[in-house]
């Protein structure tokens, strides 16, 4: 079983693909998150794509799975404009599924803020947004989810042998469709593969991690939600992966 756990101008629409779905999608506004990139290659018969974070003017973060050797080669990357970015280095650390790739043209805007204090506590549960990109379109998108607080959030994530306060989870949401509209096409030998980052009003908390599917390629009915790494808990281990990272 594979693992897998958006006011600016925002077009409110229901995604249809085979079937009505109820997982609403609107598209964010490139002002909204201007330093998240859209990040995609071929991981053998999967095509993969991920938000990247540019933590400073050269460097992206981003997190996906991935078992196989990737080179910087391998990586299509485009900002929310359409605008190919050519990728210079790729650096993994493999054992956290944290990434960095360095882009050959200097990112012009406000890198994503770091520092100790940007980050939620989630004390409480809070709303959030799912952000991710469609395999076809550089247009970020976002579905409205709700964070559990981190007390019952370890309790969740300790059952499948997380470690205690890594993780940030998204409350259970049993709708329909849900995985194949924001995960994958398919719960056994899936073609395509669209990983998300989790944020609270305009600050990523979080970058995914894992989730569920079952067999109608709807969030797992005994774990109905996705985990996500929560940058808190990973941000030296990425300050000291990554060259440089401008706000911390």
């Amino acid at each position: 079983m594979y693992f897998k756990a958006l006011s600016g101008l925002l077009v409110c629409c229901t995604l249809l693909l085979g079937g009505e779905s109820q997982v609403v999608i609107t598209d964010a506004a490139p002002t909204e998150f201007p330093h998240i990139v859209k990040i995609q290659f071929q991981d053998q018969t999967v095509l993969k794509t991920t938000p990247g974070l540019f933590v400073s003017k050269k460097y992206v973060l981003t997190s996906f799975n991935s078992g196989n050797t990737l080179t910087k080669d391998m990586f299509d990357v485009t900002n929310q404009m359409g605008a190919v970015q050519t990728v210079g280095a790729y650096k993994a650390d493999a054992i956290n599924r944290l990434f960095y790739l360095k882009i050959c043209t200097l990112f012009k805007g406000t890198p994503f803020n770091m520092s100790v204090s940007s980050f939620y506590a989630l004390d409480d549960p809070v709303d959030a947004q799912l952000l991710f990109f469609n395999t076809t379109s550089d247009t970020l998108k976002k579905v409205s989810v709700q964070l559990i607080n981190n007390s019952t959030c370890r309790d969740k994530s300790s059952q499948f042998g997380f470690l205690s306060g890594e993780l940030t989870c998204m409350t259970s949401n049993e709708t329909t469709n849900f995985c194949r509209d924001t995960l994958q096409d398919a719960n056994v030998a899936a073609t395509r593969i669209t990983f998300s980052v989790v944020a609270i009003g305009g600050q990523v908390n979080g970058l995914f991690h894992s989730g569920t599917c079952d067999s109608q390629n709807n969030l797992y009915s005994l774990a109905p939600y996705f985990f996500y790494k929560k940058i808190s808990s990973f941000r030296q281990t990425i300050i000291d992966l990554i060259p440089q990272v401008d706000i911390v």
